[in-house]
């Protein structure tokens, strides 16, 4: 998908508009929250 567009919809649950940067952010922050309790860390909600 071309960076010039700015939103998708998803096939699976029918979501229409989701912003991609949004949805990027949001992946990043589950996977590094998995690698901290991985190691036994915590992460803060903040």
């Amino acid at each position: 998908m071309p960076h010039s567009i700015r939103t998708w919809d998803c096939p699976s649950c029918d979501t229409k508009d989701i912003d991609r940067d949004v949805n990027a952010a949001i992946n990043i922050c589950q996977q590094g929250i998995l690698k901290l309790k991985a190691k036994g860390l915590s992460a803060s909600a903040h």
